[in-house]
């Protein structure tokens, strides 16, 4: 087939658009149609790539970047998952080969290395990356430094992060006299600190004061009073743990005013009205979009907090836009029940608290459901079918939620509700 008759921006449209693993069969039959097809089946086949334990598939893809050079270009993400055990010296020289190749990279993600067992050609080609290429998101996880200066050596290199996602990186507190490697360039610390614009934490361990420690330190490659979107995601008993929240609260008021949107996880515990979970918020006065995680109305102190905290920063911030992630228990339809959520229409729809809020999102995810015919005896659902019994259901609870707010609703405030899941105890035919 040497011709197409769809037009060429048509046809880079659609292969555009195919995504996940039946997206990229497809794309590998596309690359076999015509010449035409093929950059574009190319481009989007390697847009994302991944280099981990599959031996056979480090090599093939180091062989196909050999062969066919100009597809490094293509590659805008990576992600290195290298466990210790699988991290030998003809892996790591695999991985150093494919590093040295990459130009265009734009987020980098590295899971499951130990730095200091790696070796010093894959350090080294790593660095580079970091250095000479534009990329703009790094994310680490899992990973474990012999030193703070390694950790903040790798992050000095790179040049062009404004986003930084971190997950569980460990290293241990050294004296002075035991350094870690050496910088390759010495002249790399007297270099301005780059602005970051996003910030994520998702540890489950108790790591956020060492991140913490290290970005506001002296040594940090980077500067935090840019951020404009933080991210707290899924920490173990993040506020009662006085560490965290100290570090909590000197990361925001390092930040300042240039915060816009902040995400918090609800702490899944009883609280007792105890202020050791206070989050204070008064040095963050510009925060537009508040979004908060797990909210499980089954833990009665989850839920008291959430009304504590929302009180707290109601005349401390100029909030328009706020997201609740909900769960909801398959045992109970207590979502629907309006009295549930008074507390909160009557704190939000307070115009002299919450004057600028414009928009209340409502993400729910239904857990913990036994069976589907559990859920055809709620009243109003009549129909066949899984999928329809639970589009069905998904529509009464969100429309159920939606009109518990009826004083932000007479504000004019936009109240929206939608699931964003349902997960089976047990999975059974109707």
């Amino acid at each position: 087939m040497d011709h197409c008759r769809l037009p060429q921006e048509m046809v880079d449209a659609v292969l555009d658009n195919l995504r996940g693993d039946d997206g990229r069969i497809a794309l590998l039959a596309c690359s076999h149609v015509c010449h035409a097809w093929l950059p574009s089946s190319q481009r989007n086949l390697f847009r994302r790539i991944s280099f981990g334990v599959d031996g056979g598939h480090n090599k093939r893809l180091c062989q196909a970047l050999q062969s066919s050079p100009h597809l490094a270009k293509y590659i805008r993400e990576l992600e290195v998952r290298l466990p210790l055990d699988d991290a030998s010296h003809a892996t790591c020289q695999t991985l150093s080969v494919i590093l040295d190749k990459l130009s265009e990279l734009q987020r980098l993600t590295l899971c499951e290395l130990v730095w200091h067992k790696l070796t010093v050609d894959l350090r080294q080609s790593l660095r580079r990356l970091l250095l000479v290429s534009p990329i703009s998101f790094v994310k680490l996880d899992d990973m474990y430094f012999f030193s703070e200066d390694d950790f903040a050596n790798l992050l000095r290199h790179a040049q062009g992060v404004t986003e930084l996602s971190l997950g569980f990186c460990f290293w241990a507190q050294v004296d002075e006299e035991d350094q870690g490697e050496q910088e390759d360039d010495p002249g790399l610390h007297l270099r301005e600190r780059r602005h970051l614009n996003l910030l994520h934490f998702y540890a489950k361990r108790r790591n956020l004061y060492l991140y913490v420690d290290c970005l506001l330190g002296p040594r940090s490659p980077l500067e935090v009073s840019h951020i404009e979107t933080l991210l707290i995601d899924d920490l173990m008993r993040p506020y009662r743990d006085v560490f965290k929240r100290d570090a909590l609260h000197r990361l925001l008021r390092a930040i300042g005013s240039s915060l816009k949107h902040l995400q918090l996880y609800v702490p899944n515990e009883a609280w007792d009205g105890s202020p050791d979970f206070d989050i204070n918020l008064v040095f963050n006065p510009n925060i537009k979009r508040l979004h908060l995680t797990h909210i499980d109305l089954e833990f009665g102190g989850n839920f008291a907090w959430l009304l504590h905290f929302l009180l707290n920063i109601a005349t401390s911030t100029q909030l328009e836009h706020i997201v609740f992630d909900v769960k909801i228990g398959g045992d109970t339809f207590a979502p629907a029940d309006s009295s549930v959520w008074k507390p909160v229409d009557r704190l939000l729809g307070n115009e002299v608290k919450f004057q600028q809020l414009q928009t209340l999102d409502i993400k729910f995810c239904v857990e913990d459901i036994d069976c589907v015919e559990d859920i055809e005896c709620v009243e109003g659902i009549e129909c066949d079918g899984r999928d329809e019994v639970e589009k069905s259901w998904c529509d009464v609870i969100s429309r159920s939620m939606v009109a518990a707010y009826p004083l932000l609703l007479e504000r004019g405030v936009s109240v929206n509700a939608r699931c964003v899941g349902i997960h089976y105890y047990r999975r059974c035919t109707i």
